[in-house]
């Protein structure tokens, strides 16, 4: 076969087959060794002979009618199907006449095996004498007699011990093949989901930390080709935000040129101009250092270590509060996370700030959301219309129409506070609170291995004697 033809039925190369390669022969493996089980099983513990009881010795057990022998009796309304085959027409007439009754009354089913014929066994013979021959049935059989009253009672040989029979005993083969197999499907299937384990695994840190190294992954061709897509997606996109962000660097710092110029050049105008050119170039120049701010902030996002954020917040508002304003901290912890420590504290600052700004207090609180550490910062500003909610992470966007930097800076601080928290595997929004003001809510990823259970929420820590309200959107 060429190899276009196994490539075609997912065999890439010898010794590593791909993903349906490797799950067609685990399948295989587990009927050849499942077959192989049970045929060993079965030449091993043969089936027991068919049980084989004369005439005669049927007479007597039912003559007796002893509840110990080998014969199980029951009563019945209704006579017993009848077996027209030649054997059962012979011992309905043999036991009729053993037993004294009429052969009307009487009723034989014989097993398929007897294949409607008596089969005649030698039961030995007294003294050396001729061998003694008497009719026998074998395997299941039924005889049933008819009863003064009409009922009929039958006779049939009694049931073995648990586990004798022959249907018994294959399932009892086929649940220890079974058994015997599944640690090594068990084996097989772990050692087939590992490759793609470590591959969701690498795309979720990635997902985390952009400068995640990912490891390359072994296994199947498939798993090792996601793998390799995987680690060059992380590079491209890398090497993409680090060319734009350097692009808009370079562009940022070389307007400075032109509006120094710029600014040599009003130096000759009448004093009114003169202020009103200072006045924009001032402006121009507070857009670009903002802009430089951002495109270092966004491409310095350095190593992740690991932080407990609500100690972080109560870091930021034991810092704001020393102003005078007023920020109230809520949170149950641990809520343990991976990220750069000095932008996820620029990232909360900003919003922080804002609610300080636009509310004159602001309210942080913390919890954990299943897998997420959740922050939401509330004021009871003026919120934001539904088109301003739409478009309030654009860069130098802003609800208020002046740029003065007296009124809220230059609209750069939710851009660079979005991009931190995708930067860390998290997202940000902006909800409008019920009654008045505006919640902006951060959600990031909890570390792999933070604790799994709440304490109890700790006491609010309040840098002014009153608190906010309870309720957020």
């Amino acid at each position: 076969m060429s190899r276009i033809e196994l490539r075609r039925f997912g065999f890439r190369r010898l010794g590593r087959p791909g993903l349906f390669g490797a799950i067609f022969g685990i399948v295989l493996l587990s009927l050849v060794v499942s077959q192989a089980v049970a045929a060993g099983l079965l030449a091993l513990i043969r089936p027991p002979p068919p049980a084989a009881m004369s005439l005669s010795r049927v007479a007597i057990e039912i003559a007796a009618g002893a509840r110990r022998g080998r014969l199980d009796q029951h009563l019945a309304e209704r006579p017993p199907r009848g077996d027209p085959s030649p054997a059962a027409r012979y011992a309905a007439r043999w036991l009729a006449d053993r037993l004294g009754v009429r052969p009307e009354d009487i009723r034989v089913e014989t097993a398929r095996m007897q294949r409607g014929r008596i089969i005649l066994v030698d039961v030995g013979s007294e003294q050396g004498g001729p061998p003694r021959l008497e009719p026998t049935l074998v395997g299941e059989f039924r005889v049933a007699i008819r009863e003064p009253d009409g009922r009929w009672r039958s006779w049939s040989p009694r049931g073995e011990e648990v586990f004798g029979r022959v249907e018994q005993r294959f399932i009892v083969l086929f649940l220890v093949g079974a058994l015997i197999m599944l640690p090594v499907a068990l084996l097989l299937s772990r050692a087939l989901a590992r490759p793609f384990a470590q591959l969701a695994d690498a795309a979720d840190r990635l997902g985390r930390d952009p400068s995640y190294p990912v490891a390359p992954i072994r296994g199947p061709p498939e798993a090792e080709r996601a793998g390799r897509a995987l680690i060059d997606m992380a590079r491209r996109l890398e090497a993409h935000v680090a060319d734009r962000m350097q692009m808009v660097g370079a562009l940022a710092h070389d307007l400075r040129t032109p509006l120094t110029r710029l600014a040599f050049r009003a130096e000759g105008l009448p004093e009114p101009q003169r202020r009103e050119f200072a006045a924009d170039i001032a402006e121009m120049e507070g857009m670009i250092g903002d802009t430089l701010a951002l495109v270092r902030g966004v491409a310095r996002v350095g190593p992740r270590v690991r932080l407990e954020l609500v100690s972080l917040v109560e870091r930021i508002a034991e810092d704001l509060s020393l102003t005078g304003r007023e920020v109230t901290v809520e949170g149950s912890g641990p809520l343990v996370i991976e990220g750069d420590p000095s932008a996820l504290r620029r990232l909360l600052t900003n919003l922080i700030e804002n609610a300080l700004t636009y509310g004159g207090s602001a309210e942080v609180r913390a919890r954990r959301e299943g897998a997420a550490a959740v922050v939401d910062v509330l004021d009871r500003g003026p919120g934001l219309s539904e088109p301003d909610l739409a478009r309030a992470f654009e860069p130098f966007f802003r609800a208020e129409p002046s740029r003065s930097r007296h009124t809220g800076g230059m609209g750069l601080g939710l851009s660079y506070a979005r991009m931190a928290a995708e930067a860390h595997g998290g997202t940000i929004t902006l909800l409008n609170r019920a009654g008045g003001g505006l919640c902006a809510r951060v959600r990031l990823p909890l570390a792999r291995d933070a604790p799994s259970l709440e304490q109890p929420a700790g006491q609010p820590r309040t840098s002014a004697t009153s608190t906010a309200d309870q309720s957020a959107a």
